[in-house]
């Protein structure tokens, strides 16, 4: 009797992640307070209320980055296969993909599913469409140019603080692509957006870092980025070893052109 109810009870964790991402996004500030309430109410009554799963539910509602709700969750790990997937071309631009195919593909339940495709919708890696799935994304001229923009400025403002305040081995160390090119230290991340990434983390700056990635991630995603110009690289790591910022800068906007 009891396994049965606490298995009943359990499920309602399902439940509860069915409402957080697919009805808290879209809720009128007015009524969030009273569905709050009632998520704690379905958390202690499911066993799952403790200091990690309260600072979760709350995060929806004070919108804070929703990646951080997926750490060390099995959907962390389908957010990481469907993300590569995209930015290595599995699913086509265009492409419908549905939870139901995800669930079935990774033998999992719909709820991390639906965890991991709701985040990629709210990063603009998918379009949700009711009762069709998940689009991947398609961006326009208007919008590539864009994202290279902001990545110009950020990356500019990275270059200059890591050659002011990065070793010289630190900055060989942004030489990983000639004893490897398959290397990746996270999902979606390509030679490409780890060069890019590896001088933005050197500026030791973590707001930048985190506003930059995803830039980095969509633009390999969409072939923004192209392939890896490995000569390229090697003449800005020559020059931020050189204290040259003015050569180094124009080094690094030839990598990131407009369309």
């Amino acid at each position: 009797m009891q396994t049965g109810v606490l298995g009943r009870l359990k499920m309602s964790a399902d439940f509860v992640y069915e409402l957080a991402f697919s009805s808290f996004a879209e809720a009128e500030v007015g009524k969030q307070f009273l569905v709050k309430h009632f998520i704690d109410i379905l958390l202690v009554i499911s066993g799952y209320f403790c200091d990690n799963s309260k600072k979760t539910f709350m995060n929806i509602f004070e919108g804070s980055d929703r990646r951080s709700i997926m750490a060390n969750k099995l959907s962390e790990k389908i957010y990481g296969s469907i993300l590569k997937d995209i930015v290595s071309g599995v699913y086509a631009p265009r492409e419908f993909i549905s939870e139901a195919q995800m669930a079935a593909k990774y033998g999992v339940s719909k709820a991390p599913v639906k965890e991991a495709m709701h985040i990629l919708a709210s990063e603009g890696f998918l379009l949700s469409y009711p009762k069709r799935g998940y689009m991947v994304n398609v961006y326009t001229t208007d919008e590539i140019n864009n994202i290279q923009e902001v990545r110009r400025a950020l990356e500019m403002l990275a270059m200059r603080k890591a050659i002011v305040t990065a070793t010289d081995e630190e900055l060989n160390a942004l030489r990983f692509y000639q004893e490897s090119e398959e290397l990746q230290c996270r999902p979606g991340e390509t030679v490409n957006t780890r060069f890019h990434m590896g001088i933005a983390r050197l500026a030791k700056n973590k707001a930048l870092e985190e506003t930059l990635y995803p830039l980095l991630v969509k633009a390999s995603a969409y072939n923004i980025m192209g392939d890896p110009d490995i000569q390229n690289f090697d003449h800005i790591v020559d020059a931020m070893l050189a204290r040259d910022e003015d050569l180094a800068v124009k080094c690094l906007l030839e990598d990131i052109r407009f369309l």
